[in-house]
């Protein structure tokens, strides 16, 4: 779609770097973990697989795949969201030897009231150092914290008709081994209730 092919623009130049692997002269070919790799390698459906070099996998449930507002993600089977990642549930990325991450794309992140959520929170933990994306409650269309040295780009509404996309560029300081993506206890929500249960879908990892 072309939201996608425009993320992949703004990060084809560092991707080709961006995951080259650390302790090497020579660069290895970069791979993007999305959708469409996962479709590829057959691991929907599935509590693990591998794309590539890396292997994926989830603490409960399966690789599932979530749509919404024309926007395509990926997270574990289960969650009363649909298949996103939610409080108590983890999917892993695991690689042998570190690599440079040059990009993680979020969706779906909201911050109330839409879909009843509060301000929802995305938790990281990059080879056991722990990193949060947290959208802000000052707006009903805000913008994400990253807690960690990189950038983070907004490219989806917070809004009931937005996709809560954000980039977040060069996220960890040092190449990595092991991500884990789990969710945080949301914030006060812009509007509404909302409740505390944060969830999200992973829309590529570069």
């Amino acid at each position: 779609m072309s939201r996608r092919i425009s993320v992949h623009a703004v990060f084809a130049a560092a991707a080709v770097f961006g995951l080259s692997l650390a302790g090497r002269a020579s660069a290895q070919e970069a791979i993007t973990i999305d959708v469409g790799a996962l479709s590829a390698n057959v691991c929907f459906g599935q509590a693990s697989c591998a794309v590539d070099d890396a292997s994926l996998s989830t603490s409960s449930g399966t690789l599932a795949q979530k749509d919404r507002n024309g926007a395509s993600g990926f997270g574990v089977s289960g969650n009363p969201a649909g298949n996103e990642i939610g409080i108590g549930e983890t999917l892993t990325v695991e690689v042998e030897n570190a690599r440079k991450v040059a990009a993680i794309q979020f969706l779906f992140l909201y911050n109330g009231s839409e879909f009843g959520s509060g301000a929802e929170k995305a938790s990281v933990t990059a080879d056991e150092i722990v990193y949060t994306l947290a959208v802000r409650n000052d707006v009903d269309n805000a913008e994400a914290d990253w807690s960690g040295p990189g950038t983070v780009t907004k490219c989806g509404a917070t809004t009931s008709q937005g996709t809560g996309c954000f980039i977040v560029t060069n996220p960890f300081p040092d190449a990595v081994s092991r991500l884990d993506f789990s969710a945080a206890t949301a914030g006060q929500p812009f509007a509404g209730g909302g409740s505390s249960a944060s969830d999200y879908a992973i829309g590529s990892i570069d």
